[in-house]
């Protein structure tokens, strides 16, 4: 079948596959990072080879959401493929493949008109060297409507976990903690001096922080939607830096 994986070939730090205006450079990003991964290759590191400085920030933005969703939810997007297709994903070439998961995770969890989801997947799919199987990625895009996977798997978290944490803690609770683990985590900055000039600074862009922890603590939530950090205001200047809250807790520790 010709869908069917084909021998490795030699590794190429440059994408491969023929430029497609019809494919948005974020997704194809994507699919390209995706397909680093499978071969061992670490998500943040592909994702950095892969968006260079040209790449627009929206575009940038949209390939780092792309590749933390997918493998986030892959559990459940490896299941969707074998319901629907009768086989697995990892026997599926890998641009396939990483059309598929971009096309499913669009579909299931990132809320993308389907119409906008399934062109993007096939022509990514082209756009990767794989023309041969865009009417297979079209088919199982399409094929998935109401196909349902066991909640588990939705949960994105290994079974054995799940399985521990709904018997110590209830099946409410495990299962919001999890649902939670899910969404994209929010960008938290760390003033490194004067945290109210910071505040004022970032309310005059219109991008308003909310405070994080007991008082003046210089721990802020940047606003979703707000971009790229590097065109906040005080990037160039160092007034700030970015770091969980947690982490700010055990370095306070």
């Amino acid at each position: 079948m010709p869908i069917l994986r084909r021998p490795a070939l030699q590794k190429s730090s440059a994408p491969q596959g023929r430029p497609s205006a019809r494919v948005n450079p974020g997704r194809l990003a994507a699919m390209h990072a995706l397909m680093a991964v499978d071969r061992g290759e670490h998500a943040e590191e592909a994702l950095a080879r892969v968006t260079p400085s040209g790449l627009a920030p929206q575009d940038r933005g949209l390939a780092w959401h792309l590749v933390l969703g997918v493998l986030r939810h892959r559990s459940a997007l490896d299941e969707l493929v074998r319901l629907v297709a009768q086989r697995g994903a990892g026997t599926l070439d890998a641009p396939v493949a990483a059309a598929v998961r971009v096309g499913l995770f669009e579909l299931r969890f990132g809320g993308v008109p389907p119409h906008a989801a399934v062109d993007q997947a096939v022509e990514g799919a082209r756009a990767l060297g794989a023309a041969h199987a865009s009417g297979f990625v079209n088919a199982i895009l399409r094929r998935q409507v109401g196909v349902e996977v066991a909640p588990e798997l939705i949960l994105g978290h290994p079974l054995w976990l799940v399985a521990r944490w709904r018997a110590r803690h209830g099946a409410a609770t495990a299962d919001a903690w999890m649902h939670a683990n899910n969404q994209p985590a929010p960008v938290y900055l760390v003033a490194k001096e004067d945290p109210a000039g910071v505040a004022r600074e970032f309310q005059h862009r219109g991008l308003p922080l909310v405070p994080v922890g007991e008082g003046d603590s210089g721990v802020f939530r940047a606003p979703e939607g707000a971009g790229s950090p590097d065109t906040w205001p005080g990037y160039d200047t160092g007034r700030w830096w970015i770091m969980d809250p947690s982490a700010v807790a055990v370095a306070d520790l």
